[in-house]
């Protein structure tokens, strides 16, 4: 009994230790999965995504050693090779062998783009500085390609293209594991495939080949103009005389002319054929607006000569152009103010609400003024009396502000019967529009306070100005306009103005800033804002090659690289919006 006992538990310790290290196996293999799958993901997308801060340096650097190309094929054929290896539990020696010769394969393919993109006898140094720099927004090697290509290119071009694919061939079939005989078995089934669906298209033409030769090229027995038959000739008399065969010459001369003056004439647009009165009919009728849409789209363009010009002396206009504006009288707003305080007071104290007040506010059209009501006043009850406080003051409307954000004070405001006009120069020749960063800043008028309001037409690059007739829409434009030419150079903004009814944007005819004239025709303005998203679209692309968000950005950027040029803005300025939507 105990000798049967004994090799029971020797046979128990081996395939508890075998479970242990198969358990074991599969735990790492799943850690070493779930780690491939989790770099292989994140290393593909900062080879695809410039990013910002810590993730651009990495997209720099990654991209910069191997090249687009390689940095985004690594990570997939990496998780390719982990998932196949993983499922058939392949040994880990094996696995990394093929890691290995998957790297190789990177490195080949880098050196294969180097070498199909250069030509040797570049300098070491500089061929592989400037892969590195340039990867991130051209296609190359990297700078591991340069390195590798560079060696090869030293042998000269076709053997470094014939050892780059000689050496791509050898690790890739390394990497599948297919023999020679079954990759020319492989290269063989397509090509015998192509062969068999085109072998009846070349016996067909091999056989009218041999048709060909058996005929005659030239018939003896032609038939004369007039259409008689001419009678045969019997083969065994002599073959023709002198006549017959100046006549046959003459009528192949004749034919040979015929068709070539026939090919001339087609050549030169002139066809034999004489049109029918139906068709010559039909010509006519045909419609030609689309076709004069389709050219008036197409023949807008701006020369890059346009978009890079300047003018070197370029002054920006001085504030003596503008006219200073007539002010009214100290006095007559004096009394005004004086007369309305009065009357608001006396009008809240026949409701019995008793207030002081604290402070006036005189905009150009409106006066804020701010009361302070007595102690156990409630806000609801001065709030409900603005039509009352509108009867008594004589005032189209009366607006109530209860309470003034950050004070403790309620503000009414009354339109004033003395307006003040907010001229250009009252906004320009300010100390706030000088320190304003952007050069699209524009001064749309004054706030209820009296203070100049700036707005940023960079912020807000889609707006629409609306309004009825004669509310301003016109002035706030130009006003707008004005305040650029205040600030901006030509090489720094560029304007763009559609009028199709040729009365608003004539004026500024002849300015640097300009693209191209005034647009006035319709039809050119929608060829007008094709080229913009155009050009918006090539701007996109051009920011993200070099890694940055605007242009200002971009602008800073090419000053530190002279490859670079200078990104001007470009304002687009529409008049009569919807009356362009209606003609094109």
């Amino acid at each position: 009994m105990a000798n049967k006992k004994q090799p029971a538990k020797k046979t128990a310790k081996p395939n508890t230790k075998q479970e242990e290290k198969s358990v074991l196996n599969e735990e790492v293999g799943r850690v070493t999965g779930i780690v491939i799958f989790a770099l292989s993901v994140l290393f593909f997308c900062i080879a695809i995504i410039p990013g910002q801060g810590a993730w651009l340096f990495l997209h720099n650097v990654y991209v910069g050693v191997f090249g687009i190309l390689a940095a985004c094929l690594f990570p997939m054929i990496m998780l390719i090779i982990t998932i196949i290896f993983l499922s058939y539990h392949a040994s880990r020696k094996k696995m990394i062998a093929k890691i290995i010769e998957t790297v190789v394969l990177v490195f080949i393919l880098t050196a294969m783009v180097h070498v199909f993109r250069n030509a040797p006898g570049d300098y070491f140094k500089e061929a592989v500085s400037s892969s590195y720099s340039n990867a991130t927004f051209q296609f190359n090697g990297g700078a591991v390609g340069a390195i590798i290509g560079w060696l090869l290119l030293t042998l000269g071009k076709a053997p470094a293209i014939i050892i780059s694919l000689l050496l791509f061939l050898v690790d890739f079939m390394l990497l599948t594991g297919i023999t020679i005989i079954q990759f020319f078995t492989g290269a063989a089934k397509p090509a015998k495939v192509t062969y068999e669906k085109v072998a009846p298209a070349i016996n067909e033409h091999i056989e009218r080949r041999k048709m060909n030769r058996n005929t005659i090229d030239v018939p003896l027995d032609i038939a004369p103009p007039d259409g008689e038959e001419k009678p045969k000739k019997k083969r065994t008399k002599k073959p023709s005389s002198t006549d017959d065969f100046d006549e046959t010459t003459s009528n192949i001369i004749e034919e040979i002319n015929a068709e070539t003056e026939k090919k001339r004439k087609e050549r030169q647009g002139v066809t034999a054929k004489e049109k029918t009165i139906d068709e010559i009919v039909e010509d006519a009728s045909k419609p030609e607006e689309k076709k004069e849409v389709k050219t008036g789209v197409a023949e807008f363009t701006v020369s890059k000569e346009a978009m890079d010009a300047t003018v070197n002396d370029y002054k920006l206009p001085p504030i003596d152009l503008l006219k200073v504006s007539k002010k009214s009288s100290a006095k007559d707003i004096g009394g005004e103010l004086k007369g309305n305080a009065q009357k608001l007071i006396d009008t809240l104290h026949s409701f019995n609400v008793d207030a002081t007040i604290t402070d006036i506010s005189r905009g150009p059209t409106v006066t804020r003024y701010e009361l302070k009501p007595a102690a156990g006043i409630r806000i609801s009850k001065i709030t409900n009396l603005s039509d009352d406080i509108a009867l008594n003051l004589a005032a189209t409307n009366v607006r109530i502000e209860a309470p003034i954000p950050g004070k403790a004070a309620v503000g009414i405001e009354i339109p004033n019967t003395v307006k003040n006009t907010v001229s250009m120069r009252e906004l320009i020749d300010t100390p706030e529009f000088s320190e304003q960063k952007s050069i699209l800043s524009a001064g749309i008028g004054k706030d209820i306070t009296g203070q100049c309001v700036f707005c940023d037409v960079a912020k807000m690059p889609h707006l629409l100005i609306a309004g009825t007739t004669g509310s301003g829409k016109s002035v706030c434009v130009n006003s707008i306009i004005a305040s650029i030419l205040y600030r901006a150079k030509p090489d720094e903004v560029k304007f763009l103005m559609i009028d199709p009814k040729t009365v608003e944007f004539s004026k500024y005819e002849g300015i640097p800033h300009l693209l191209v004239p005034v647009v006035t025709d319709p039809r050119k303005a929608a060829g007008a804002l094709g080229w913009a998203v155009s050009e918006m679209l090539q701007r996109y692309q051009k920011l993200s090659q070099v890694g940055v968000r605007d242009i200002a950005s971009y602008n800073k950027y090419a000053k530190k690289h002279d490859e670079l040029e200078h990104m001007p803005k470009i304002c687009i300025f529409i008049d009569e919006f919807a009356d362009l939507m209606m003609a094109a």
